[in-house]
């Protein structure tokens, strides 16, 4: 039995969203990934107020969403009366689950709709919606606190009432769905309860390192109760053991108490029965009480608490999850049913080394109990377990105007198909995200460069730009969550993931000009020898065939934004050399900076030939004849970056560009 697809609608941030759940990896494991607030705990929260025997609380008027809160107002006030609620006036739930031969019909017979053998799913709508009849009766009572409009006023009066009478007027249903949504059923909260079952490990689980807390010894008795019915030889030992100690017990109290005891048959206390005082130590309450997990370190014993808190939440996950398991293989020898094991956040206290052992091990434990059929679904803020999990299993979630949107990263692949009908790029993006920038998922703006010397100069090129254009309104690019992504020659491999992930994203590539040799290929050149250019990111940005220079060197700023994307490449700039393009960064930079390596070039471990180092050459002879390795220029100019150097006109553009909040702004 498989979750293949949840739709939520009005639950929170959750407005209208569809969870596409695919197991590709046969893992059985679905990864929610996404920013802060983007509503991957409402996911939990939701199939924990909905399912039966979920553990939920009840829902709260502050669980609708927001539009829901502002449209319910005029909804009611608007609505004609007939025998049914309508499903905008509430919170909805569908579950689209698959089944198999292997899964007991008992509990799917209250969820089939029809006797079609080749339709193997089931589909489920939880509703929290106004009860039946009673939405006049809101009515009646709004008028008579005179909410008659959609004032200010009569929206704090309409959600004071409905935070204080929710329970009342609203009711959660169950039904069963025909595969075309034309005919349901109502079903039981039992069949429902028998069916799915939601077990969590929350992000806020009740892990510390305080010397008074014991975790982790209540969940080992907590596993030991689920494992008594599998393990009755050893729990037989452990009875056994009891009982002995109990007869040990018994004797010793006779005696402690013997004094005492005779003083109670003086008095009658007796009733004409002999009074002994008995030792009946009760497994649960020894393990309970009496056992604390330790760490046995070189035949020394430290108590839990002593450990950091990162190793105590994984040893507590690891644990919780044992349970867990031991409670789902006990409810299956009833019915095979759908075990749904939702774990939050495991990352919490734990370093990225710690990330990687966990996610690593967590798929075989999970592949372990894949029998039980537990299907896990797990959020996370972690680009060091997301890049250790399965691209294919992920759903990237989003804050759009204050509402999630979910897409399963599997959606790029049609998008990525080749002409050929292979997916060579897929899987290329595929192995670079998780090779090197899974954090991509967590960004909320990106720069694109093509190599080292970039990569080591950006950061600090976005310290120069903030200090140099402070604005008290806008946050300063070093404060913002940007992720830097070294992407070579293949920036325009990843436009159609930057369009996914809609995070606002610089390009930084090299206009890479040159001529056409004798042979007919492209070869370096002067810039006033360039005919054309070879950058493929540019000429697929613009999709143009790279002949006409002029017209790419002359495209706006405005012709260089599409949708999230700027691209940022040399242009005109004056220096050494009057209207200068640099092929290269170094060009660009030497043509405006000449005058500064000038005078500390002797000290530049990157530079040879510095005799030749004179004003009279075009850029592109000088990065030719005199930096002799690109990095260690980049390094000397860390070094030596004193703030008195400046940075390329097609850079700092695109950087003050990024550093405006919104797409809009260009």
């Amino acid at each position: 039995m498989h979750l293949e697809k949840i739709e939520i609608k009005n639950f929170r941030m959750l407005k209208d969203v569809v969870f596409n759940i695919s197991d590709t990896s046969n893992q059985g494991l679905t990864l929610f990934v996404g920013k802060n607030n983007t509503g991957k705990t409402s996911i939990l929260k939701i199939l924990e107020k909905m399912i039966p025997g979920s553990g939920g609380n009840s829902f709260e008027w502050y669980d609708f969403s927001v539009d829901f809160q502002i449209e319910s107002l005029k909804l009611i006030q608007e609505y004609k009366f007939n025998d049914l609620t309508p499903q905008s006036l509430g919170i909805e739930l569908i579950l689209y689950i698959s089944y198999s031969e292997e899964d007991s019909y008992q509990i799917l017979r209250p969820f089939l709709m029809d006797l079609d053998e080749e339709n193997n799913n089931i589909i489920i709508q939880s509703l929290y919606v106004i009860k039946d009849n009673e939405i006049q009766n809101i009515q009646n009572e709004l008028l008579k606190m005179g909410v008659t409009g959609t004032s200010i006023e009569d929206y704090k009066k309409f959600n004071s009432f409905m935070r204080r009478n929710l329970s009342k007027y609203f009711k959660l249903t169950h039904k069963a769905l025909s595969k075309d949504g034309s005919y349901a059923a109502e079903i039981k909260k039992e069949d429902l309860r028998r069916l799915i079952r939601v077990k969590s490990i929350k992000a806020n689980r009740d892990i510390s390192n305080k010397s008074s807390d014991h975790t982790l010894s209540n969940i080992s008795d907590r596993l030991y109760n689920l494992m008594e019915a599998q393990v009755p030889k050893e729990y037989k030992r452990f009875q056994e053991t009891i009982s002995l100690t109990d007869e040990s017990l018994t004797t010793a109290y006779a005696e402690v108490f013997k004094d005492a005891l005779a003083q109670v048959e003086k008095f009658g206390g007796s009733n004409d029965a002999n009074i002994e005082i008995l030792s009946t130590i009760q497994e649960q309450d020894l393990l309970k009480n009496n056992t604390t997990l330790f760490y046995n370190k070189n035949n020394t014993y430290i108590p839990e608490s002593y450990n950091g808190l990162g190793y105590l939440n994984l040893i507590g996950m690891i644990l919780e999850i044992e349970a867990i398991a031991k409670e789902y293989e006990q409810y299956n020898l009833e019915a095979r049913g759908l075990n749904i094991l939702f774990i939050e956040e495991p990352e919490a206290h734990t370093h990225p080394q710690l990330q990687y052992v966990f996610i690593k091990n967590i798929k075989n434990l999970l592949n372990e109990h894949k029998e039980k059929n537990i299907q896990t679904l797990m959020t996370t803020h972690s680009s060091h377990i997301v890049s250790e999990c399965e691209f294919d299993d992920v759903i990237y979630l989003s804050n759009e105007n204050g509402q999630t949107t979910a897409r399963a990263f599997l959606d790029l692949k049609e998008i990525y198909k080749d002409d050929d009908g292979t997916y060579k790029l897929f899987e290329f993006i595929k192995k670079h995200l998780k090779l090197t920038r899974a954090e991509l998922f967590f960004a909320d703006k990106a720069i694109l460069i093509e190599g080292d010397t970039e990569r080591m100069l950006m950061r600090y090129m976005m310290e120069s730009i903030d200090q140099r254009y402070m604005d008290p309104l806008i946050l300063p690019l070093i404060s913002q969550n940007i992720s830097i992504v070294e992407v070579g020659a293949y920036g325009h491999v990843f436009k159609h993931l930057i369009n996914f992930l809609k995070i606002k994203t610089l390009i930084v590539t090299d206009i890479d000009y040159g001529k056409h040799s004798d042979k007919g290929r492209v070869t370096k050149c002067d810039y006033d020898e360039a005919k054309l250019t070879s950058n493929a990111t540019i000429k697929d940005f613009f999709n143009v065939d790279g002949t006409d220079l002029e017209l790419i060197i002359n495209y706006s700023e405005e012709d260089k934004i599409k949708e999230f994307c700027k691209i940022a490449y040399q242009t005109k700039e004056d220096g050494i050399q009057k209207k200068y393009v640099g092929r290269s960064f170094e060009e660009a930079f030497l043509n405006i900076n000449f005058e500064y390596i000038d005078r500390i070039k002797e000290d530049f471990i990157s530079m040879k030939n510095i005799k030749k180092f004179t004003k009279d050459k075009t850029p592109y002879v000088l990065v030719k004849e005199c930096i002799d390795k690109k990095t260690s220029f980049a390094t000397d100019l860390l070094f030596y970056g004193d703030g008195k150097w400046k940075i390329p006109k097609y850079i700092e553009e695109g950087l003050l560009w990024l550093r405006k909040d919104k797409l809009s702004q260009k």
